[in-house]
């Protein structure tokens, strides 16, 4: 009996080892090259029930220790659950890992996007922990993953220092692209040396180092086939923190893993990633700080930005809390492909989207290796398209403007024209002085919305090119930009043909000397808000336009101008323009009265996307119109 009862008590231990036995995550592939486009695998197993609730959280070790340390944050993390797919209107985000396998068994097969949509941060080197906690029981478990650089026939080499001098080990350096969304670094070693390999171009250089101030005023120009140098000195901390929290709109939650960063004015820059509550705390100094998420955080939880992404943090008397931000969880879905003419698909492209008027939400995806692509957005007026700051080599497509419902998923795919012509040149002023860093715009002539606009940016010495297709194309300043400047840009025209460098091309922006101001009212003296105004005139054959004004809350507008006779005009049906004759460096007042007669309703923009027409209606403030629907307007009798 005795024999027996041992036995039975050996069978039952083992029994209950096997019913707790721990969890355990595995990773595949475990090493790749931060130039790869694919998956990494999580197979996660012995979780406490069928259907439990993990979250997962990725660490960059710079230390290599393999052990999750205090100065080691998750710059990713995410929820999946046993059996459950992140499905929207039948149409999987794949932006979001799920439960592959489909079963509610205790275990997990997931996939995680790599690169995320913060290409830069991913393409990160270095020895990573994927820690999985089981929200059941709080059990943890990790896996390695390493990511290393691929051997580049160029890059930049140098070493991280403190700001009294003392090198920094184990320090994330990171070269960043003036445009794009496309950065790449490494970890530096025991004294503060890296070799980052990276494509030809000009790129900041900074190095994220818990508890330091990065100095983002560093800059690195990379040549071909050549290795520059160049070191990175951060700035001290002096004991200021800026604290806050991210959390959903709706339920208040906390959520993990969105990177907050903070940079003021003379380029010092923090970064962090919130907590599992959501809460950060960003090391700073006293100065005032602008805190802000980056494009596409929340993404791998399904979540858009909110309309607020950019707070102000004046920490210049000390620290500074409640610095919030809220994320918008996701209702509806946009998805589709992104191809070149030639039928290829695009990989690891920035898509992006938003609600029509940019008040409600914006979100972003990524494109996989066969250039397929989904996004969380919010239910109602939409649209998206691709990151036309992460379009290098095509040029930009019309965005997708559609009307969607809370569960519904919108299928719109772009097709890009590879570049196949250059616009080179100089912008400059008036005096022939070079016009450096700024926002310059191309504009097919063919396309009114302004959709396809290529945006660049002149070099220091005034310079630009810019790929484009072939046609006819509109160049000028942008107009933000100008009036910041208190320019006031020429558009210049010109035409190519593929496989056409036109280059030469001098593009002038003069220096406005006085202002066009004046009040848009309807015939009831009533102002008329929101509207659009521009004014043009011709010098020397060169014609000029001055623009990116609307009239405030009380009608009252005022445009840049400089000597000559211009045609000032506005947005508004029915509106007539006027012409005024500036001389020298007079403002001239101009007042505009809006007939009620002559404010007859207008359908404009056109779109169809996704089997739906969406268009604008312009008419009369508070009032309201019916809209008909006929394929026959004549046997209607309405024309």
């Amino acid at each position: 009996m005795k024999s027996a009862t041992k036995l039975v008590l050996i069978c039952l231990l083992l029994g209950a080892y096997t019913l707790h036995a721990s969890l355990s995550v595995t990773v595949s592939p475990t090493t790749i090259t931060n130039n790869y486009v694919g998956t990494i695998q999580l197979s996660i197993s012995n979780l406490s029930s069928a259907g439990a609730k993990v979250r997962v959280d990725r660490f960059l070790d710079v230390n290599g220790d393999g052990v999750v340390d205090g100065n080691e944050w998750a710059g990713q993390s995410f929820y999946v659950t046993d059996g459950q797919l992140p499905i929207i209107g039948g149409i999987r985000n794949s932006n979001v890992p799920g439960d592959d396998d489909g079963l509610a068994n205790q275990s997990i097969l997931t996939h995680v996007p790599y690169p995320n949509v913060n290409q830069t941060l991913d393409h990160l080197a270095g020895q990573y922990i994927y820690r999985v906690t089981d929200l059941g029981n709080s059990a943890t478990a990790t896996a390695l993953l390493q990511v290393e650089q691929p051997v580049l026939p160029q890059g930049v080499t140098g070493q991280v220092f403190a700001a009294g001098g003392t090198p920094l080990g184990n320090a994330p350096v990171l070269v960043t692209p003036q445009t794009g969304n496309n950065g790449f670094g490494t970890v530096s070693d025991s004294s503060g040396h890296f070799t980052i390999y990276a494509p030809p171009g000009n790129y900041g250089l900074i190095s994220v180092y818990a508890g330091q101030v990065a100095n983002g005023n560093g800059g690195v120009s990379i040549g071909s086939g050549v290795f520059a140098t160049d070191n990175v000195t951060n700035v001290d901390s002096d004991g200021t923190t800026i604290t806050g929290q991210v959390t959903d709109s709706e339920t208040a939650a906390g959520l993990p893993g969105i990177a907050v960063q903070a940079q003021t004015t003379n380029g010092q820059f923090v970064y962090i990633a919130t907590d599992p509550n959501g809460d950060y705390t960003l090391s700073v100094n006293t100065n005032n700080w602008s805190v802000k998420l980056s494009d596409g955080e929340g993404t791998i939880l399904g979540y858009c930005r909110g309309p607020v992404t950019k707070l102000t943090a004046d920490a210049s008397s000390g620290s500074v809390s409640g610095v919030n931000f809220q994320l918008i969880k996701g209702n509806a879905l946009v998805y589709g492909t992104v191809t070149t003419t030639q039928t290829n698909p695009v990989p690891s492209l920035t898509m992006q989207a938003s609600d029509t008027n940019n008040l409600i939400f914006d979100s972003a995806g990524l494109t996989d290796k066969n250039g397929n692509y989904s996004e969380a957005i919010v239910a109602g007026g939409d649209d998206a398209g691709p990151d036309g700051s992460d379009l290098t080599g095509y040029v930009s497509p019309s965005l997708a403007f559609f009307t969607v419902s809370s569960g519904q998923a919108i299928e719109a795919n772009f097709v890009l024209q590879p570049v196949s012509a250059f616009l080179s040149g100089v912008v400059q002023d008036n005096n022939g002085s070079p016009l450096g860093n700024l926002q310059l715009i191309a504009d097919p002539t063919n396309d009114p919305t302004g959709a396809l606009n290529q945006n660049f940016q002149s070099a220091p010495d005034g310079s630009f090119s810019v790929g484009v297709g072939p046609g006819g194309w509109n160049l000028f300043v942008e107009c933000n930009a100008a009036n910041s400047a208190d320019l006031i840009s020429q558009q210049l025209t010109v035409s190519v043909t593929n496989g056409e460098n036109l280059s030469g091309l001098v593009l002038i922006a003069q220096h406005a000397t006085g202002t066009i101001y004046g009040r848009v009212t309807d015939s009831s003296g009533d102002p008329l808000t929101s509207v659009n105004m521009f004014a043009n005139t011709t010098v020397a054959g060169a014609f000029y336009v001055s623009g990116c004004d609307n009239t405030d809350s009380n009608g009252n507008y005022s445009i840049l101008s400089f000597p000559g006779d211009w045609t000032v005009g506005g947005s508004y049906p029915g509106m007539i323009n006027q012409n005024v004759n500036v001389i020298g460096s007079s403002s001239n007042l101009l007042n505009f009265v809006v007939s009620s007669q002559s404010n007859a309703p207008t359908l404009s923009h056109p779109v169809l996307s996704g089997g739906q027409i969406e268009f604008q209606i312009l008419g009369n403030t508070n009032q309201n119109y019916r809209i008909d629907v006929s394929s026959n307007l004549l046997s209607n009798g309405w024309l």
